[in-house]
């Protein structure tokens, strides 16, 4: 009865935290990616804080009401996570003992070693990008966020307007 309960729990568990952390998110998800994004309008900013599921902003702009792309003025980036993949080194020394008949004794000898890590591939971030932009250049919402992360095809975020169903905050 125990094995079935964890069996129901388990994967409904880590499918609540696959969920985006923020209310909205792309038009077309990526697959393999959560990715989601809020804003906040302080008189001529546009903030707004990016989910990137931890992959590297390669490029972020908003369509402005005439379509013409609106960089962000700044991008802050969290701290870079190691990658959690490192190359082991190892060098180990063995001990045994054969015997006079030619018979070879298993589970004896002793063996000690030295591991060395080496990080191999990119961090991810630690947390959401924060980028801000002139909103007077954007103009009124809702506004069209257009993002390009590292390893997926760029994406089209609609901020602004009611909240989506099922959004945090």
């Amino acid at each position: 009865m125990r094995v079935i309960a964890v069996a129901v729990l388990v994967p409904a568990l880590l499918a609540a935290c696959a969920a985006p952390t923020l209310p909205y998110r792309p038009e077309r998800p990526p697959m393999g990616a959560r990715i989601s994004a809020d804003y906040t309008l302080i008189q001529d900013v546009l903030r707004v804080e990016i989910d990137t599921d931890g992959r590297q902003l390669q490029d972020a702009f908003i369509l402005s009401p005439e379509g013409r792309p609106v960089r962000a003025a700044t991008v802050e980036y969290p701290p870079l996570a190691p990658p959690s993949t490192a190359l082991q080194v190892g060098l180990g020394f063995g001990a045994g003992n054969l015997g006079s008949g030619g018979a070879v004794p298993v589970g004896t000898g002793t063996v000690t070693g030295l591991a060395i890590g080496v990080p191999i591939g990119e961090g991810r971030l630690q947390g959401s990008v924060l980028a801000t932009f002139s909103a007077p250049a954007v103009g009124p919402g809702p506004w069209q966020l257009r993002i390009k992360l590292a390893g997926l095809d760029e994406m089209s975020i609609v901020l602004g307007g009611p909240r989506p169903a099922g959004g945090s905050r």
